[in-house]
């Protein structure tokens, strides 16, 4: 992606160690220039690295990968400089146990005499508390504070896009995204990256021709891995066929429940979110693939869909297959309905994607909810009939209404 411009980011407070400014919560990055040590975390693709560099190429400042952190031999380098120490997680990834890269981050800023530094990592691979804790004893002033890269605001969207050659028209970019229903994935850097150069390819930036597909398309991009240690670390991951599958299955599991997640460690912190160890109709190496994707955020060790609509076209596209497979509809639909034989508030979303995913059963379940098939799914690729179809059970609610 051709650019000339950097968004300026802002960050959140999620752990405080001091109590100054205790009410404030958001600040840009700049003014956390003061702070002898923090941490920030982040999704997949959100920004970590450029800031990182952006501040870390300051005067007295020395930007520099974990990994080289901690594998170079070239600790009287460094003097008195405050260190941006990027990506704790690529030291994570594919190791059996999290706490070594950790630890071994310690001993050297101990070794150094423990300089001011800072240290990125994506929240999926950051063990909260624990983390916090251990972290305090190397900080010059025993004090960490960790906060959370705030996503791209629709201004700074908008700018980005302005500063792209490969975008002709931002706005236009930005209204179809919202008609598409992705708007939410433009606030990720490289998620914007990514759909520009997916669909700058004509050259007018084009979106798919329905709905249906931006979100194919958009699922795939959150569910590749970009970052080559990764890659790496991971030379078994799944593909993306089976990525998809997977991610499926999580999001049908959540939606079906009426669950908003799934813990990562330990007990779940309410009945909102489910125990991955309680599953066992899922593998644990294909739960961390996914989870480790931009298709989940993390929190507090708890991972959700990115967003909700996506989750409902995952969800629905697993479902589908599981029919095709031999699953009966009539089954998966005794799931989604009520006493009245209606569908549930919460699954309306899920039950416009299934008539899109499952076309053998798509008449039988767009009666059950034909306004929520029109609002929430993609009836474009409907034939002339179950069009004509769709509008008749529209026409029959509003005269029993």
């Amino acid at each position: 992606m051709t650019m000339s411009y950097t968004a300026p980011r802002t960050c959140t407070v999620i752990e405080r160690s001091h109590k100054n400014n205790a009410g404030r919560c958001s600040y840009p990055l700049e003014e956390l220039r003061h702070l002898d040590a923090y941490v920030l975390l982040g999704a997949p693709g959100s920004g970590k690295t450029t800031s990182f560099e952006i501040e870390g190429n300051l005067s007295g400042c020395r930007f520099i990968t974990v990994r080289n952190f901690l594998t170079l031999n070239d600790q009287h380098a460094y003097g008195d400089e405050t260190l941006f120490l990027d990506g704790l997680d690529e030291m994570r990834a594919g190791d059996r146990d999290g706490r070594v890269a950790l630890d071994q981050v310690r001993t050297k800023l101990q070794q150094l005499n423990n300089p001011r530094f800072r240290l990125s990592c994506r929240e999926a691979d950051w063990f909260g508390a624990n983390d916090h804790a251990h972290l305090e004893t190397v900080s010059p002033n025993g004090q960490i504070d960790v906060f959370r890269l705030d996503p791209l605001t629709e201004e700074q969207v908008s700018e980005v896009l302005r500063n792209n050659s490969e975008v002709a028209d931002p706005s236009n970019f930005i209204e179809s995204a919202n008609r598409q229903g992705i708007a939410s994935l433009l606030s990720n850097p490289q998620t914007l990256k990514m759909l520009v150069s997916a669909l700058g390819n004509s050259g007018e930036n084009i979106f798919p021709g329905s709905r249906a597909e931006t979100f194919e398309l958009a699922c795939r991009q959150l569910l590749r891995e970009h970052n080559c240690d990764h890659q790496i670390a991971n030379s078994n991951r799944f593909d993306v066929n089976t990525l998809l599958h997977i991610a499926g299955k999580l999001c049908a599991i959540l939606l079906l429940c009426g669950r908003q997640g799934y813990t990562l460690l330990g007990e779940s912190p309410n009945f909102n979110f489910l125990e991955i160890n309680d599953l066992e109709c899922v593998n644990a190496d294909k739960f961390d693939s996914v989870v480790h994707t931009k298709m989940f955020n993390v929190l507090n060790n708890c991972a959700e869909p990115c967003h909700r609509q996506i989750a409902e076209y995952l969800a629905a596209r697993f479902l589908s297959e599981q029919i095709k497979n031999g699953l009966p509809l009539r089954r998966v639909l005794s799931l989604m309905t009520g006493f009245d034989d209606g569908i549930i508030p919460d699954l309306r979303g899920l039950s416009a994607w299934l008539t899109v995913h499952c076309k053998t059963g798509r008449e039988e379940i767009m009666a059950y909810d034909p306004a929520g098939t029109l609002m929430y799914g993609d009836v474009r690729n409907f034939s002339v009939t179950q069009k004509i179809q769709l509008l008749n059970h529209l026409k029959q609610d509003l005269q029993n209404d």
